[in-house]
């Protein structure tokens, strides 16, 4: 029970028990105290009536509030909730593309690398092509000294084993024979 219930059960029961008590007397000021009782508890039912419909219309409006209240929260987190999925959308995205730039400055630099590399490559590759030849050129040199040198050696020691075409052997001497 609400507490304006309580208060019209209460107020009844006393003026229902101040109305019984002075009716059956016959002294004309406790009869008009009783009337006088009895219009107030009148006044009191409407004014509690009257009470009870303005709570039950300000319930009703409070209902009426809490679901549009409720209403605009869930619209207000259904906006906030595609906002952050968009917004997780557009960074994912953001990434992604940021990623294949960097991909690809990544392949740039590295064909950028490669062929400085190719080109360093090529420029050892003939500066050691000039010097190999250097030296094929210096090794010949000295091979020729050096067969020169010992075509001299075989000819001042072996005079009759010299033979400076070496395809066409000569025959070795033939021994002497000791007579």
């Amino acid at each position: 029970m609400t507490w304006m219930n309580r208060t019209w059960s209460l107020c009844s029961v006393l003026a229902l028990g101040a109305v019984l008590l002075l009716s059956g007397c016959d002294d004309p000021q406790a009869r008009a105290t009783a009337e006088s009782a009895a219009k107030e508890l009148r006044e009191l039912k409407a004014e509690l009536s009257t009470l009870q419909s303005k709570n039950d219309a300000l319930t009703k409006q409070v209902e009426a509030l809490q679901g549009n209240l409720v209403t605009q929260i869930n619209d207000k987190i259904e906006t906030i909730r595609k906002e952050v999925v968009d917004s997780n959308k557009l960074l994912l995205d953001k990434i992604s593309q940021d990623t294949l730039q960097a991909l690809q400055q990544a392949k740039k630099d590295t064909e950028g690398t490669r062929s400085e590399y190719a080109q360093e490559l090529n420029a050892v590759k003939t500066s050691m092509a000039d010097t190999v030849q250097k030296i094929r050129e210096d090794l010949d040199k000295r091979t020729e000294e050096l067969r020169k040198f010992m075509d001299n050696q075989l000819r001042e020691l072996y005079p009759y084993a010299y033979q400076p075409k070496r395809m066409d052997p000569n025959p070795a001497p033939e021994p002497e024979k000791a007579n």
